[in-house]
Formats: structure tokens, C-alpha cells, sequence
């Protein structure tokens, strides 16, 4: 009898021990394949960050170039009307404008003997100005300077 209880015995732990050798290598197997999803879930994170980041990368440049361009036109801009105003400027001096007339158009000032004086008889007759056609007159002179 004591060697059939040494067989059941042998036997029984076998029994016991295999099914928990299977439970450890199936254990492992999950913890395996939830790291590589979870590796794979966090390289997909990464590249979609990645790309996000590029892309904004790629807006700011695209705007840095833009502001260069609109910095260089504003600097022609500027060019350009510093050179109208310089000529405007020519343009509004009489003394440049009496010598076009004398050389392009042949105009000279008067002489004495062609000067014709009127005589105008005063008369009392008071003309008054309202407010608002000194206002209108003062305007128009002031946007004939311009």
C-alpha cells in the first residue's frame, strides 16, 4: 500500500502543478500583448503629434514670409511717396511754376502801358455774409490749397 500512495501522491502534484504553470504563461501572454498595444497606441499619439506640429510649424513660416513680403512693400511705399512729395513740393513752388510759364508758354508779367485801371463807384450797399457761407468759403479756400 505505501507505494500506491507514493504514485498518488507523485500524480496529484503533477496534476496541481500543471494547470498552474499554464496559468503563468497565459498571465505573461496578456501582459505582452497589452504592452504592445499600449506602444502602439502611444507611437500613433506621437505621430499625430508629430504631424500636428509640422503643420503648425509650416503656418508660421508661411506667415513669416508674408510678413517680409508686406514689410519690403511697405518700405517701396514709403520710397514712393517720399519721392511724390518731394515732387509735389516742386510742383507748388511759384517760382518753378513763373518759369514753366515764361519758357513753355511764353507768358511774361505786364508792362506799365498794358496795365488798365477801372474806377469802381462805392456804393452802400452792404452785402451780409450768413454763418454758414463764411463756413463754405472758408472750405473752398482752404481746398484750393490742396
Amino acid at each position: 500500500m505505501g507505494g500506491i500512495i507514493m504514485i498518488a501522491e507523485k500524480i496529484d502534484y503533477e496534476l496541481i502543478k500543471e494547470p498552474i504553470e499554464q496559468k503563468n504563461v497565459k498571465i505573461v501572454h496578456k501582459k505582452t500583448a497589452i504592452s504592445k498595444t499600449s506602444y502602439i497606441l502611444i507611437s500613433v499619439c506621437f505621430l499625430i503629434s508629430s504631424v500636428f506640429l509640422l503643420q503648425r510649424y509650416s503656418d508660421i513660416q508661411s506667415l513669416r514670409l508674408e510678413i517680409n513680403q508686406l514689410q519690403k512693400q511697405k518700405q517701396e511705399l514709403s520710397r514712393i511717396k517720399d519721392d511724390l512729395s518731394v515732387e509735389l513740393e516742386g510742383l507748388k513752388n511759384n517760382q518753378e511754376i513763373e518759369k514753366q510759364a515764361e519758357d513753355l508758354l511764353g507768358m511774361s508779367y505786364p508792362k506799365e502801358d498794358q496795365v488798365v485801371y477801372i474806377a469802381v463807384e462805392d456804393t452802400n450797399n452792404t452785402i451780409q455774409f450768413s454763418f454758414i457761407d463764411k463756413i463754405k468759403n472758408a472750405l473752398s479756400f482752404f481746398s484750393s490749397l490742396y
